[in-house]
């Protein structure tokens, strides 16, 4: 399934806010498109600005947070710059798409709905596929690797460090991990003392995810 399966389905969230953001630019592309008036294409034309300097530089931000350690680099403005590129290509072939349907001749504000109800939804799935696709590319060199594995939401494949403190002071770090977390659980109230009362109904089998470390 990998990026491209996960990040729309587990991050339903973000779907619907990308689709949104695209909702938002295909309604003033199909205004200036489909006006035929000069006086109303240019009011259309001011919130297309808007939203395509708000997608590019959303993108160009999201290559390299303001908040993130480290320096922007060429690799991040590119990719960044791509990245908003593709946005705007794919909401003109949306655009493009919506125009041979009849809402946009609806009365007002039926095509708004019917944006809302029916492009939204679509192209959230589809540009979260093209998101999945750019941090696929990203993620070949070095940028938003973070997010190419937060995005996938992946709940197995865990590790977590063990420490154990001996009497003399000596420290040692057990490197455990996981392959696969437990996905079904169950109360057991009459479980010896000093164990936990909820547990998985399949055990969980833990293992060393390398030597144990001891600093003395």
């Amino acid at each position: 399934m990998g990026i491209f399966g996960r990040l729309p389905l587990r991050n339903p969230g973000f779907a619907v806010m990308i689709g949104l953001l695209h909702t938002l630019l295909m309604l003033p592309m199909v205004g200036v498109v489909h006006r035929n008036g000069a006086s109303e294409t240019r009011i259309f034309s001011i919130p297309l600005a808007i939203m395509l300097l708000i997608t590019i530089g959303g993108a160009v931000l999201f290559a390299k947070p303001p908040s993130a350690s480290g320096k922007r680099r060429v690799r991040h403005w590119l990719l960044g710059l791509t990245h908003g590129l593709a946005h705007a290509g794919l909401a003109v072939l949306g655009t493009w798409a919506w125009l041979q349907f009849p809402f946009v001749d609806w009365p007002w504000p039926l095509p708004v709905v019917a944006a809302a109800v029916l492009y939204g939804p679509i192209m959230g799935y589809v540009a979260s596929l093209l998101v999945a696709a750019y941090l696929l590319v990203a993620g070949a060199f070095g940028v938003n690797l973070n997010e190419l594995f937060a995005g996938q939401g992946i709940e197995d494949a865990k590790s977590f460090l063990r420490m154990h403190i001996a009497a003399d002071g000596t420290l040692t770090i057990y490197p455990v991990a996981i392959d696969q977390v437990g996905h079904g659980w169950e109360v057991n109230p009459a479980g010896a003392a000093g164990t936990s009362w909820v547990e998985p109904r399949t055990p969980i089998r833990v293992r060393l995810a390398e030597a144990p470390v001891v600093v003395h």
